[in-house]
């Protein structure tokens, strides 16, 4: 099954956290920054390494993720080494020009969303 980063705000943290839960249950691979780095790692490395490494870069897409620096600097990465990118809408907030080319769910309807995610 694929690799998968989960980037998003810590606004949306328990939704980042069902999904990489329920992403696991179906046999993917989610990395998601609370289960992804141990103490005493260097935890920009570890950032870095894992976007490499995944197979699709997921974006919890919010007015909150929008205005994170890390959230910017992992897609900025993501986009920049070519990873798939595929934005999961939490709200109405407008999708910036760098971002409108990257296929995306609405996952305020989850059940559909993921349905579609793990297929």
């Amino acid at each position: 099954m694929a690799s998968l980063f989960i980037s998003y705000s810590h606004a949306e943290s328990e939704l980042a956290h069902t999904l990489s839960a329920d992403l696991e249950k179906v046999g993917h691979k989610a990395w998601i920054d609370f289960a992804g780095i141990r103490g005493g790692q260097h935890w920009i490395s570890e950032i870095d390494l894992a976007i490499r490494a995944c197979d699709f870069f997921l974006l919890l897409f919010s007015e909150n993720s929008l205005r994170s620096d890390w959230v910017e600097r992992e897609t900025i990465l993501a986009l920049n080494i070519n990873k798939p990118v595929i934005l999961l809408i939490c709200d109405d907030t407008r999708i910036p020009v760098h971002l409108v080319i990257c296929p995306h769910l609405n996952i305020q309807d989850y059940e559909r969303a993921f349905s579609e995610l793990s297929a």
